[in-house]
């Protein structure tokens, strides 16, 4: 028995440990971020960042009822959110609009960090911060995702950048596999 309970301790620690490594929060109601942030920052401001919305002359968090998960720019600053649903409401994934600050074409999640295990070494690229979340629970920090089933172009360069290996993993599936074959050639360019 003692044997079991230290097991679950030690399981919940390492949740922990992953939760706080990625800031990962979770969002249970349909109000919570925009009343929590109208002590700092008008209604306007919270629109214009993808925040808040509008909706039967109500406003509503754009995240409501999702696990949030902050998205970083190269240099750590936050600069947007990616959430998912509990559940099987659609759409499954959302991430904050494109702001002058959040353009996920241009960012690559967890780059932030990964980037210092990568140098001069290997950097592994996945789809989505789950799949960055996951890959660093089994001890991969030189993970990155691409938000998406497209590598850009300005992705690209972030990664040449590190003049590092760049290993893809994406999902086996059509958009993982016309992703793929698509990257490999832009980066060896």
């Amino acid at each position: 028995m003692e044997r079991g309970l230290s097991t679950i301790l030690k399981v919940e620690t390492y949740l922990e440990q992953i939760i706080n490594n990625f800031h990962i929060g979770f969002n249970p109601t349909y109000d919570n971020i925009t009343n929590n942030l109208l002590s700092k920052y008008n209604m306007k401001d919270l629109i214009e960042v993808g925040i808040t919305k509008e909706s039967k002359n109500d406003y509503i968090d754009i995240f409501s009822h999702r696990i949030m998960i902050p998205i970083f720019d190269q240099y750590g600053n936050p600069v947007g959110f990616g959430a998912r649903v509990l559940g099987d409401a659609k759409p499954k994934y959302i991430n904050t609009m494109a702001t002058p600050l959040f353009n996920k074409s241009e960012l690559l999640f967890n780059y932030h960090k990964a980037k210092s295990f990568a140098r001069n070494y290997e950097m592994i690229v996945v789809e989505g911060y789950m799949d960055v979340i996951s890959a660093n629970a089994m001890g991969f920090a030189n993970t990155v995702g691409i938000m998406g089933t497209a590598l850009t172009k300005e992705q690209i360069e972030l990664l040449k950048k590190l003049k590092c290996e760049i290993t893809l993993s994406l999902d086996n599936d059509d958009a993982g596999k016309k992703c793929n074959d698509s990257s490999y050639t832009r980066i060896i360019k």
